[in-house]
């Protein structure tokens, strides 16, 4: 009401729905998300986060100039002075005079966060520095050499690590699309893969195989530090319910592949594949 001489209309103020414990179970990842797409911020409300809500406003009115007015929402919730940038109900962004009014014309409140958590950074930054020592490190002689418990030389596993940072980052669009789709394009999808394990394996060897041969290793650092990097970068800017999009995978792919997997787990998995396969490596430095 009392904004109302400004020509807003607050048409709501609600947290919506909150990643609390029981919505963060992967059993409802698929409900969680479809929620989060019709919330104005496209996203879940996070219990971290300042008690203020989000909300959306309407301007039914032209203004002299361009401003924003940012206003806070104590606990104590005291009454908002419109004419002042003090405390308040959310922020509130003006848009600049157009000679007409500007009815309808939508606005709402945004905040970033950091979703990304803290040890998930650390593991990924520690698989590409010591990716880049390793192959910094290595004699020619080395690359040739037989690894454990593997097909592949040296050369083809390092090239090998780095595909699964490529896999890593190439998933993070391909969740996003699945994730918007029923759950069981996604389920159809696994299931086809998984009848395919045996060729994939073969492929899976051939192609790494052959890129180590074809690929010098100085190349390959190359690309594992920009791929790694794209990855940290990406979720930096992600948003919880970024994170917990997810899709099904074929488990029989890999042995760290869950029958469904959400942008957190796949970021987690990148480097217990780097790790697996680096205690294979038959280097001098390992």
């Amino acid at each position: 009401m009392e904004w109302a001489p400004l020509g807003i209309r607050v048409n709501a103020v609600s947290p919506g729905y909150t990643l609390t414990p029981m919505n963060l179970r992967p059993e409802v990842a698929e409900l969680v998300t479809q929620f989060a797409d019709t919330t104005p911020l496209g996203r879940a409300a996070e219990r971290t986060r300042s008690p203020a809500p989000s909300c959306s406003c309407w301007a039914t009115r032209s203004f002299p100039r361009s401003r924003s007015v940012w206003r806070r929402s104590p606990a104590s919730w005291p009454r908002t002075d419109p004419q002042s940038p003090g405390a308040g109900p959310c922020p509130v962004v003006l848009p600049p005079a157009s000679g007409d009014s500007v009815a309808g014309f939508g606005y709402r409140a945004h905040t970033d966060s950091v979703a990304l958590a803290p040890d998930v950074r650390a593991d990924l930054e520690w698989l590409r520095d010591d990716f880049d020592q390793l192959v910094s490190n290595v004699a020619t002689g080395e690359l040739d050499a037989p690894t454990r418990g593997t097909k592949w030389t040296n050369r083809g596993l390092l090239f090998h690590m780095w595909f699964g940072q490529r896999i890593a980052r190439s998933f993070i669009p391909l969740i996003g699309g699945f994730s918007r789709l029923s759950p069981g394009a996604s389920q159809a999808w696994a299931r086809l893969l998984a009848r395919a394990t045996k060729p994939y394996e073969w492929v899976n060897y051939l192609a790494s195989a052959t890129g180590g041969r074809l690929v010098p290793v100085q190349v390959t650092r190359a690309w594992m530090w920009r791929d790694t990097d794209a990855l940290i970068r990406w979720a930096e800017h992600a948003s919880p319910s970024d994170l917990a999009r997810g899709m099904s995978v074929p488990p029989s792919w890999d042995p760290y592949f869950l029958p469904w997997m959400s942008r957190t787990d796949l970021l987690s998995w990148a480097p217990k594949h780097y790790r697996h396969h680096r205690a294979q490596l038959t280097l001098g430095s390992t």
